[in-house]
């Protein structure tokens, strides 16, 4: 049996609270029960359970009800391998939980996991390795969905669910630390089997550059192990927080999936321009770019986007393409079609987000293909787009958490300390407030002071 059935007062004498040991990660369920992730040794969290070793480590799971608790290995931990960390989320919609985890096979080699928990069913385990030499930590998971409606050929419409599990987390190997995410793309509930690696640190490449030859000390080690993944200010919308010690910065970027129809739209628009591209570097007189690529995205997203929007989107592409000279684009269509496919997502996006008498964002996003569909030839691309980055704050040596606003432009950074939890705020682009104490005691424990400073941000 993968699980067991305890009352609640069999379950505090078998598993006791360990004031050394951090609170397990918890989430909230849709019918009010709540599950709870724990690492321990087999024998401890499983007594006389015959499924692995006693003295292994594993990761479990449980299901606190109202009367009862259920207990469950999560599948792929039951191994010789070492499990250190866990978080979980709940996802409303489908009534699923996730779980994401490290494994380490020794003190240099890990991986991460990620399985979905449904009415007492276990998914198929997804194992991102990457770099195997390295060292994995402080995991964390988010879930966005979204559905199109495809018109497919001699049939009626077909409406698509995507699923994508927002994975991060940090990692030290021969590349040094690096902040990693991976989202993971179920089509249907149909994992696509791509495994994208992004490094939120240097997407733009600069953050590699100009490093001092030290790791600098304002980012203490409490501090790089508390990478954040929080909502954003939209319903797809997340927003990632993190800090290293190279930088010396406390760094946050949104990240937003592609809605499936734009990615469909940008892909047909970079298809047509090469095409016509192509025939009026051929000689079709003609063929002119930019007044083509207009009309063609208008057709093309007529359905999917109100009539304002999709002006928008194709007067910009079309003034964009205007200025291509053919005799020199010729031999570089696909990347004048890549650059189009670009500014049709983002002044997509900017238009739907922010509305057409709003000014887009000056910062530079980043379009990255994150996976495909075969079956479908649906494109899955995630947007991500700097929103800080300021000096690290002053923290203390206590256990950390950092928090960013919904639009991502403030953040809150809180630790342990010998009184309580103390914070600090963002004031501006570059500097801090200064520490603030909330003291805790039998009036106001330690969960009950990170959720406050959790809404503190998130309401200011």
């Amino acid at each position: 049996m993968r699980w067991f059935t305890a009352s609640l007062l069999a379950l505090a004498v078998v598993a006791p609270a360990s004031a050394s040991r951090p609170l397990p990660t918890s989430a909230l369920g849709g019918q009010g029960e709540v599950y709870r992730a724990l690492t321990g040794s087999y024998e401890t969290l499983f007594p006389g359970g015959a499924l692995a070793p006693a003295g292994t480590r594993v990761l479990a799971l449980d299901v606190i009800g109202p009367e009862k608790v259920d207990r469950w290995v999560v599948p792929g931990t039951e191994g010789a391998e070492v499990e250190t960390s866990a978080a979980v989320v709940f996802e409303s919609r489908s009534q699923t939980l996730y779980v994401v985890w490290t494994t380490n096979y020794n003190l240099v080699n890990s991986r991460i996991s990620v399985v979905g928990f449904h009415d007492g069913i276990w998914g198929e385990p997804i194992e991102i390795v990457g770099d195997p030499f390295s060292l994995k930590s402080s995991p964390r998971i988010a879930v966005t969905r979204d559905t199109m409606v495809s018109h497919e050929s001699g049939g009626g419409p077909v409406t698509l669910d995507r699923t994508i599990l927002h994975a991060l987390w940090w990692e030290e190997g021969g590349l040094g630390e690096r902040i990693l995410y991976s989202p993971l793309v179920l089509v249907d509930g149909e994992f696509v089997g791509d495994k994208p690696l992004l490094a939120l640190h240097s997407l733009d490449g600069s953050l590699d550059e100009g490093y001092p030859a030290e790791p600098s000390a304002a980012v203490t080690r409490e501090l790089a192990l508390a990478p954040a993944l929080d909502e954003g200010d939209g319903p797809n919308r997340l927003i990632a927080s993190f800090a290293l010690p190279r930088s010396g910065r406390l760094t946050v970027v949104e990240l937003e999936p592609v809605p499936l129809e734009l990615a469909r739209l940008a892909d047909s628009a970079r298809a047509h321009v090469v095409e016509v591209g192509a025939r009026a570097c051929a000689g079709d007189t003609t063929m002119k770019i930019g007044d083509s690529a207009r009309a063609h995205i208008v057709e093309v997203g007529r359905n999917d986007f109100h009539s304002s929007v999709i002006r928008h989107v194709a007067a910009g592409a079309a003034e964009a393409l205007a200025s291509i000279e053919l005799g020199q684009a010729c031999p570089s269509l696909e990347e004048h079609a890549a650059s189009a496919e670009g500014l049709v997502i983002e002044s997509a996006m900017d238009a739907l987000r922010n509305g057409l008498l709003k000014k887009a964002s000056s910062a530079r996003a980043h379009i990255v293909e994150v996976g495909r569909s075969v079956p479908q030839g649906t494109v899955h691309k995630i947007r991500v787009l700097q929103t800080a980055d300021r000096p690290a704050p002053p923290s203390g040596a206590g256990e950390t958490h950092v928090f960013a606003s919904p639009d991502g432009r403030r953040s809150l950074v809180a630790w342990r300390a010998p009184l309580g939890v103390a914070f600090v705020e963002s004031r501006d682009e570059s500097s801090w407030s200064e520490p603030v104490l909330l003291r805790t005691d039998d009036q106001l424990d330690v969960e009950e002071a990170i959720a406050l400073l959790r809404r503190r941000i998130a309401e200011r």
